[in-house]
């Protein structure tokens, strides 16, 4: 099986090669399965994630506007109630 050559690799070292090969390819595939999943599970928890930054953004919102709401009614009040003149300003 030389060929009058010499044998650089025994053929049970070169199969032994062969095999372990095989299996870090199996390995391979299997990781970049896992990969992907996980890798549409980030992406779905970033979406989630950005809903509920929008939804906190506009109940934020939502509670400046109220609180402005509710200052310029007490001015609105303020400003229909009559002072007693003889009461001091402050």
């Amino acid at each position: 099986m030389d060929n009058g050559r010499r044998v650089l690799y025994h053929p049970r070292y070169v199969e032994g090669f062969r095999d372990a090969l095989a299996e870090a390819s199996a390995d391979l595939a299997a990781v970049r399965s896992e990969l992907a999943r996980v890798l549409g599970e980030l992406a779905r928890v970033t979406a989630a994630l950005r809903e509920l930054q929008a939804a906190s953004l506009a109940r934020q919102q939502a509670h400046a506007e109220l609180v402005g709401l509710h200052r310029e009614r007490a001015l609105r009040l303020a400003e229909r109630t009559e002072r007693d003149p003889a009461l001091p300003l402050n």
